[in-house]
């Protein structure tokens, strides 16, 4: 693919993963998990567009472990298991875009900025109720990560955001973006 395409995934991954920080200091779940959830899946696919066509990448579907291990194997580098289990906890999200798992399991919704030592995880719950988990802080490592690996200057994409973006981009952010 062209670079004019690449650039198209992480122009929307941006705009995604701005619009679910903002959604994560709002306490707005479901809908922050599913955000940070197409941001993700944007990013990554953007990487892999430099390799795959266009229906290539359809082809993967919406499944974050999917694209991940695509992603992990075109990279090889070890230390990317250390965000297993964020794309693990965020692909969960992708089943509950629609309400009826929802209202037929429940949810318990967990929203953090960093991880907490004693965060209650899916497995601490005593309750039934399915667990759904967002560190704001570990997708920030994870997005920071996946511009360094596909060679792509984030400021490119954030220097023309306007000032509220750039706020909620950069809140409590540890990572190099804006």
């Amino acid at each position: 693919m062209s670079t004019r395409e690449q650039q198209s995934f992480f122009d929307l991954g941006t705009q995604y993963y701005v619009v679910a920080r903002f959604s994560a200091f709002a306490g707005l779940t479901p809908v922050c998990g599913n955000l940070f959830h197409h941001a993700i899946e944007m990013y990554l696919k953007g990487y892999l567009s430099s390799k795959l066509k266009m229906t290539e990448l359809k082809d993967l579907g919406h499944r974050l472990g999917k694209i991940w291990n695509r992603f992990k194997r075109d990279i090889s580098d070890a230390e990317l298991n250390r965000f297993d289990q964020v794309i693990l906890e965020l692909d969960k999200f992708e089943s509950i875009r629609y309400p009826e798992r929802i209202l037929s399991n429940g949810m318990i919704a967990l929203i953090s900025l960093k991880r907490q030592p004693h965060a209650c995880g899916s497995s601490k719950s005593k309750r039934p109720e399915p667990v759904y988990e967002i560190v704001v802080e570990e997708i920030d490592h994870l997005v920071e990560m996946i511009f360094q690996k596909a060679s792509v200057n984030p400021k490119f994409f954030t220097n023309s955001l306007n000032s509220q973006a750039k706020a909620y981009l950069s809140k409590e952010n540890e990572a190099s973006l804006v």
